[in-house]
């Protein structure tokens, strides 16, 4: 994957896959959407021995946060509107979960 400030440069889905194996983010492509965003965000959060304290901590939307979410029966939305700390891109996650729906 190559990203800088001003563009995104198209790579082959296989060597985006091999890129993020490489530095530790196997994807497991089995999961649904929801739960590879789950998979990813715990990832992300590898310090912690209970990764369900950070994301008790993020905001998923006005009423629930990112733990209670995918914890919930609610349906996978993009759109959560999640705090994300500096360390984690947003687009990063857009693109795991855009390789996801298109494998």
């Amino acid at each position: 994957m190559k990203f800088n400030q001003y563009s995104y440069l198209p790579v082959d889905q296989a060597d985006i896959l091999k890129e993020l194996k490489e530095i530790g983010f196997d994807l497991p492509l089995h999961l649904t959407e929801k739960e590879l965003f789950e998979w990813f965000v715990r990832k992300v959060y590898f310090t912690y021995k209970n990764t369900d304290y950070p994301l008790s901590n993020l905001v998923a939307d006005a009423e629930t946060d990112l733990l209670s979410y995918f914890q919930s029966d609610r349906e996978w939305s993009p759109n959560i509107s999640t705090q994300w700390p500096s360390n984690c891109s947003v687009s990063a996650i857009l693109l795991t979960l855009k390789i996801r729906t298109a494998s």
